[in-house]
């Protein structure tokens, strides 16, 4: 509820890369849903979440979210739930067929990149769940709320080390009645660390200074002497 209050100036988080996390699902009760994040904002709207897409018409939920990406130029990256292999139309119409950059795939049952957590599902879910804590502002959203606080975890031994292991999705489902998937693409936007575009213009800005002072004075320049 606090996070949900949060209005962050825009200062600290304009310069952050757009991220955004794609919870797929084809045919059945549960939703297509994109998430977006900036930095310590993130956003979830009624006209990016798609239900009853059939497998058939997959094509037309990849163009759709073509659209969306369309208004976003220079997002930092795409994570796309490709678990059980209902994202893999949605990734490869969109990564190959309409050449969209940085549509990454991600499985949720992967390992985790950081070997404290049993798997990818809670390694994304646990870094949301820090920033949520910490400086998050999300959207005034009742069912995300529901999403939010409904999981729960445990240790258990992996590799001969303790790792947290989130609660089964299976489980959720049937104690809140719908799949988390609100939940679940906010998490996504947490799939890795994205590099901020913004800072690439910084970066050329320096680069182009460095290449000035070497050649005003290449010696001094390359032993590190302040100008």
């Amino acid at each position: 509820s606090a996070a949900m209050r949060r209005n962050p100036p825009e200062s600290e988080w304009k310069h952050a890369p757009v991220i955004f996390g794609l919870d797929a699902a084809f045919d059945g009760g549960d939703a297509n849903v994109l998430a977006k994040r900036q930095g310590s904002v993130s956003w979830l709207k009624d006209e990016w979440i798609w239900r009853g897409v059939a497998r058939e018409k997959v094509h037309l939920l990849a163009d759709a979210i073509a659209f969306v990406l369309e208004a976003h130029p220079g997002y930092g990256a795409v994570f796309v739930d490709i678990t059980g292999g209902w994202g893999n139309a949605v990734f490869i119409r969109l990564a190959s067929d309409l050449g969209f950059p940085r549509i990454i795939p991600v499985e949720f049952a992967a390992d985790a990149l950081d070997p404290q957590f049993f798997n990818r599902r809670a390694e994304m879910h646990f870094l949301k769940s820090e920033w949520v804590k910490a400086h998050g502002s999300l959207p005034n959203r009742p069912g995300l709320r529901t999403e939010l606080c409904a999981p729960g975890y445990k240790s258990v031994v992996k590799g001969g080390r303790s790792v947290k292991m989130l609660e089964p999705k299976a489980d959720i489902k049937k104690r809140i009645g719908r799949s988390p998937d609100e939940d679940d693409a906010l998490a996504l936007t947490f799939a890795a660390p994205v590099y901020a575009p913004a800072d690439e213009e910084n970066r050329a800005l320096i680069e182009n200074r460095k290449v000035e002072k070497f050649r005003a004075d290449p010696y001094g320049f390359m032993r590190g002497e302040k100008h």
